[in-house]
């Protein structure tokens, strides 16, 4: 009886460990994707800035 209270009780914290791993895969995973729209995002913002700020100069 008790064997079987043991083993249940290991499964149920290796089940915890994997929730919580899966979390921290789950969290970087949208932090990373989010990091790297942000920076995409951002490279094509300064390079239209760039680019109309040249069109600007060269009408001039």
């Amino acid at each position: 009886m008790m064997k079987m209270e043991k083993e249940e009780a290991l499964k149920n914290e290796k089940q915890s460990c994997l929730v919580k791993g899966n979390w921290l895969a789950g969290c970087l995973a949208v932090c990373l994707s989010v990091w790297l729209i942000g920076w995409l995002v951002g490279w094509l913002a300064g390079w239209l800035a760039g680019w109309l700020a040249s069109q600007a100069f060269s009408k001039q």
